[in-house]
C-alpha cells in the first residue's frame, strides 16, 4: 500500500511541476478581483483598501492604495478580502 501511495504522490508531483506555470496563469486568470477595489482585512485586526493589482501564490496580493503606493501582503497574514465599491 505505501509503494503504491509513493508512487501516486510522485506521478501528481511530476504531473504538477512540469506545469506550474500553466497551472499559475489559470488561477490567476481566474481571479475576477483583479482591477477591483479590494478592502483586506489583515490577521492584525486592520483594514487596508485599495485596488488588486496582482495575486501571486507563494508572494500573496498587490495592492495599489488610494495614494498610489503599492504594498504587497502575504496570504498567511491575510484574514479576509472582499470586493468593495471604489471611494472615486
Amino acid at each position: 500500500i505505501a509503494t503504491t501511495l509513493l508512487e501516486r504522490i510522485d506521478h501528481y508531483y511530476s504531473c504538477i511541476s512540469d506545469n506550474i506555470f500553466e497551472i499559475y496563469e489559470k488561477w490567476r486568470s481566474n481571479n475576477y478581483a483583479i482591477g477591483k477595489h479590494v478592502e483586506l482585512k489583515l490577521l492584525q485586526k486592520s483594514v487596508i483598501s485599495g485596488m488588486l493589482v496582482d495575486t501571486d501564490p507563494v508572494d500573496g496580493v498587490l495592492i495599489k492604495s488610494t495614494n498610489g503606493t503599492l504594498i504587497r501582503y502575504r496570504f498567511e497574514n491575510i484574514q479576509h478580502i472582499q470586493i468593495t465599491k471604489s471611494p472615486d
